[in-house]
């Protein structure tokens, strides 16, 4: 990126560009800013012509950025960045939402206890908790905080490592006592199997051999179809503990098959924007939210 065409830019238009790259569309950067969306095309015409290049792609539907967009952006970020820890006074963010989207897994059994230590810190901000696979991987950031899946090409993004769950196969008593106890790996291609609908799965081998005779996109319910004996299920550990604690009479029915072996990993990132007037009370969730998983890690 040129620095003397850089020099020709008003910040205006720089901060407007980030904008737009955050929110993913002229109507929705609009929408959020309440300045107009002819201000914002007014604005790109000028970037163009200042860098000589284009800066997105035309004819569609969301703000899709060139290489060269990309690195504007970037630079747009880092400006901001910059600005806001010289501009940064006392005063935090204690009055308003936070908007969360995680997974229906986590919302249910770490959350809860999260926010009930967060409201006594914070009593004036309302926490909107929103789990279940379609919230993960939204396109257009009306979210404050995501925990799940790394999400790639999003440079706006501080994302954090929270946990690398594993899990391993279980299966009822009923079933087991039906078709028998699998003793080696190779074994479940003879069985029935259910399993996550999801971006990560079992093993190509298992699929492509074993009997899937459901697949869903939550594992509450995968759990649940476990329960009744319908199939083997690769079900997250830390669940399982959750789930035994919650209700050991009831869980005490799955049974861990093959007890050393880990059918999965599925890595957890805590992450939120860099550029946010609430960075402080959203870094506050992250670190209760470590804190219990590493809670959990003792206990179990």
């Amino acid at each position: 990126m040129d620095k003397n065409k850089l020099r020709q830019v008003d910040f205006g238009k720089l901060q407007n560009f980030y904008t737009l790259f955050r929110e993913g569309s002229i109507s929705k950067a609009s929408i959020a800013t309440g300045v107009t969306r002819r201000t914002y095309y007014y604005d790109l015409a000028v970037l163009e012509e200042v860098f000589e290049t284009k800066l997105y792609l035309s004819g569609k539907k969301n703000f899709i950025l060139t290489d060269e967009g990309k690195k504007l952006a970037d630079l747009c970020k880092t400006i901001l960045d910059s600005l806001s820890q010289v501009t940064e006074s006392d005063s935090s963010f204690t009055e308003g939402n936070i908007t969360i989207h995680t997974t229906a897994s986590l919302g249910l059994y770490y959350f809860p206890k999260i926010i009930r230590e967060f409201r006594e810190k914070y009593p004036n901000i309302t926490i909107e908790l929103l789990s279940g696979p379609e919230y993960l991987g939204s396109k257009y950031h009306d979210f404050d905080i995501t925990v799940g899946p790394y999400l790639s090409d999003k440079r706006d993004l501080s994302q954090n490592l929270l946990n690398i769950y594993e899990y391993g196969y279980f299966a009822s008593e009923e079933y087991l006592n039906k078709y028998g106890t699998p003793k080696a790996i190779e074994d479940l291609r003879n069985h029935k199997m259910i399993c996550y609908a999801g971006e990560h799965l079992l093993s190509d081998e298992i699929l492509s051999k074993a009997q899937v005779i459901v697949k869903s996109n939550s594992y509450l319910t995968l759990t649940e179809l476990c329960l009744l004996g319908l199939g083997i299920c690769s079900l997250s550990l830390d669940l399982y503990n959750f789930m035994i604690k919650d209700e050991p009479l009831r869980y005490s029915k799955l049974h861990r098959v093959f007890p050393d072996y880990v059918s999965e990993r599925d890595n957890i990132y805590f992450s939120f924007f860099k550029f946010t007037t609430k960075e402080k009370p959203i870094r506050d969730i992250f670190e209760m939210l470590k804190n219990l998983v590493k809670l959990e890690k003792l206990q179990n």
